[in-house]
């Protein structure tokens, strides 16, 4: 505490210092960007003296703490200038996961904004940048508000209220309005049961997921982003060793294989997928052999695809992501090779630099040919329009290979 009171007091003084030099040297400047370049070198000394600190715990602390100011101030856009900046400059930040820390933002503003001082939705601002990281930050959102309301009908006239608001811009705000519900709903679960029931999968999951399954007006896609987020979080009590649950590298699968409906076990090996890079150690071929002991095909491939996207989680913020390239392109088998390079580029897309997710993963699309260049671009259209919206995925797709175009962007129109 004490030394975020000096820190405080150094940004003062910084922040005097500046608006002096600049009114000096620009005395026709408008306050307003006086003011913007101010904060902005505010804020990047403050990221800067955070990562002095030695103990990670508190380094991390510090670097929220600032982001938390403003949330409080309802400056949410500066709240993710900031977290943009730390991800670009701090490699530790990138790959301890970004998702994660998207998600702490998230339950900022829900508790510390909405929460506390907010009567409606459209009290709240959600611009572009709220969904970096795979929208981490709307799980965290969704998840508290639906553990609160947990009601099928509440879920379904919150997330119609999203896609109505943020749909244009954001193509996958539903579909992340229903997954984080399905955390909530399953967190819902976790304060109605006592101690007879811990370890016990189906007493926490089975009444999370029927709601998943009569949610109105909910596509299948809709219902099933549900049930993920229902298993993610049994997931997280399993590596958290909550509730008498644990997590069991080399028996990963073991709570999914009993399950009898096929669109559950789906949901639970998809979020058991995530926790492969242990096993594997982030090694494809041993992830590849991993995977061949699941009999169902559908799931195999699935757990494969998911097991690469978890391997990328912590290579993409520092670029070290070339050895994951080159395992991919050394697969003789043409099914795991095309699925482990549009793995790879979703991960560059759900683990990258703010709005400025589709740069490596552009880079590396133009690097292939024939079937798998086909492959990058296709998975690379459909991310466009998650992150970007359907009008900037149009201009973007104009600016990968002439003969890729159309299904850059017919990728892109059909995720909508």
């Amino acid at each position: 505490m004490a030394y975020l009171v000096f820190l405080k007091a150094r940004l003062r003084s910084i922040g005097s210092r500046r608006i002096v030099a600049v009114l000096v040297l620009a005395g026709t400047l408008c306050a307003v960007v006086v003011f913007d370049v101010v904060s902005v070198t505010r804020e990047r000394y403050a990221v800067r003296e955070c990562a002095t600190i030695s103990d990670q715990e508190d380094r991390f602390q510090c670097w929220f703490d600032i982001i938390r100011d403003y949330i409080k101030q309802d400056e949410i856009e500066r709240a993710f200038r900031v977290f943009k900046y730390t991800y670009d400059t701090q490699p530790i930040f990138a790959e301890t996961g970004c998702h994660i820390h998207a998600h702490k933002v998230g339950d900022m503003q829900y508790y510390e904004r909405y929460r506390e001082r907010a009567t409606s939705f459209d009290e709240l601002r959600f611009p572009q940048e709220t969904t970096t990281c795979g929208y981490g930050f709307y799980h965290g959102f969704f998840e508290h508000l639906v553990q609160e309301n947990p009601t099928a009908s509440f879920i379904s006239d919150t997330c119609a209220y999203f896609g109505e608001r943020l749909g244009g811009s954001m193509a996958s705000i539903v579909s992340t309005c229903f997954h984080g519900s399905g955390h909530g709903l399953m967190l819902a679960e976790g304060l109605k049961h006592g101690k007879s029931d811990w370890g016990k999968a189906e007493a926490y999951t089975r009444p999370a997921l029927l709601i998943c399954d009569s949610l109105r007006n909910a596509r299948d896609f809709d219902m099933r982003e549900c049930r993920e987020g229902v298993y993610n979080v049994l997931v997280n009590w399993m590596a958290g060793n909550e509730y008498g649950f644990t997590l069991k590298p080399n028996r990963l699968f073991d709570v999914c294989k009993n399950i009898t409906r096929p669109e559950w076990k789906k949901a639970c090996y998809y979020e058991l997928s995530q926790k492969l890079d242990t096993p594997s150690e982030s090694n494809i071929t041993k992830l590849q052999k991993i995977v061949r002991d699941i009999p169902e095909t559908e799931l195999r491939y699935l757990a494969f695809s998911v097991g690469v996207n978890s391997i990328m989680q912590s290579r993409v913020g520092d670029g070290e992501y070339a050895e994951i390239v080159a395992q991919c392109d050394a697969l003789t088998d043409v099914e795991y090779k095309k699925r482990c390079v549009q793995s790879v580029v979703a991960g560059l897309f759900e683990h990258g630099s703010t709005q400025e997710e589709y740069k490596p993963a552009f880079t590396l699309c133009r690097t292939y040919q024939g079937d798998l260049a086909k492959a990058c671009w296709q998975t690379t259209g459909g991310r466009l329009a998650r992150f970007y919206g359907l009008r900037r995925a149009k201009e973007l797709c104009a600016d990968v290979p002439v003969e890729f175009q159309e299904i850059c962007f017919s990728t892109a129109r059909d995720s909508i």
